[in-house]
């Protein structure tokens, strides 16, 4: 297994049992800083974008990934995919 890659996301609420639950061992080493009431920054690291994605996509519109592009431009176009499918 190479290196992981770091993910910036923002959520709210931060860390939560829901996130644990979703996230699994990857919020053992998220670091979690305060932005605006009621938001903060995560940086979380997974394995791949792929990883990544199949991690975050049960949070929604409720979490913002940062970076990286890869991440976002995937996670968009699978909201645009489903919205397309449900809509």
């Amino acid at each position: 297994m190479g290196d992981r890659e770091q993910r910036g996301r923002r959520t709210h609420p931060p860390t939560t049992p829901l996130t644990r639950t979703i996230l699994g061992d990857d919020a053992s080493g998220a670091r979690a800083t305060p932005e605006a009431p009621g938001r903060h920054r995560l940086t979380l690291h997974f394995d791949s974008p792929t990883a990544a994605c199949r991690r975050l996509l049960p949070f929604g519109p409720d979490a913002e990934v940062l970076e990286p592009a890869s991440v976002r431009t995937r996670l968009a176009e699978t909201a645009r995919a489903t919205a397309a499918r449900y809509g």
